[in-house]
């Protein structure tokens, strides 16, 4: 039987889930980047802002020395007031265990925090962790409905999921009409070419058999497709 397991296997590592390497959040600039007095001051008087990016810098060691300690005492700090990037961030940690002793069940409750407020890449990681079964039940509905919460928002690796979930009936009633349009939005909205080009198998392996036993469900997901619109967070 295929899993969710498998079918995210791809995307699990080059997300580097396992590894928190690869926080996923925008880096801080460095050309606007400012003076790690100035952002000591901000965070210590309650900037959220400046709390995160001082997480950041010490996470990435980016003019300060790599502390993951550090980093996530500030990203504590910003996860208390709300900060969604902060709370995905602290679930990341928690999950590899850098900063903080590995545990899963408080993985789970930053990533379900950051998730709630609409957190794509926390929406993302949710899901996986429900395929997985890391820190709850393996439950195949709850992980695709986190993973479409994402695409919902236009996060095109939660797209191309989604689309992968619907063409196997996997955590979802089995729809070739719905898998054509979310392979095919991944592949269109998608920069990377290695990416694309794993898209781009899929949705054709897809076409070639819709050709077969009923084409016209291609032109309409394309129409679909032209007619989406991503949600908001809280949509």
């Amino acid at each position: 039987m295929v899993t969710l397991r498998k079918l995210f296997f791809f995307f699990f590592l080059t997300l580097v889930i396992l590894g928190a390497g690869g926080c996923l959040q925008t880096e801080v600039s460095e050309q606007k980047q400012p003076t790690i007095e100035k952002l000591l001051q901000s965070a210590e008087q309650g900037d959220t802002e400046a709390q995160f990016n001082l997480g950041r810098m010490y996470y990435k060691g980016i003019g300060v020395p790599q502390d993951y300690k550090e980093a996530v005492k500030w990203y504590r700090m910003a996860a208390d007031q709300g900060d969604a990037k902060a709370q995905g961030q602290l679930g990341q940690l928690y999950y590899a265990g850098r900063g903080v002793p590995q545990d899963d069940q408080k993985a789970l409750k930053w990533y379900t925090k950051a998730a709630d407020q609409g957190d794509v890449n926390a929406q993302l990681h949710l899901g996986l962790r429900y395929d997985r079964g890391i820190g709850v039940p393996t439950d195949y509905k709850e992980a695709a409905k986190w993973v479409r919460k994402a695409a919902d928002q236009g996060h095109v690796e939660s797209q191309y999921l989604v689309g992968r979930g619907y063409s196997k009936g996997i955590g979802v009633p089995r729809d070739l009409l719905t898998a054509y349009m979310w392979l095919n939005l991944a592949l269109s909205n998608s920069t990377s070419e290695s990416l694309r080009e794993e898209y781009r198998k899929d949705l054709y392996k897809l076409e070639k058999y819709l050709i077969q036993v009923k084409p016209e469900l291609i032109f309409e997901a394309q129409q679909r497709s032209r007619e989406w619109k991503p949600k908001g967070k809280n949509e």
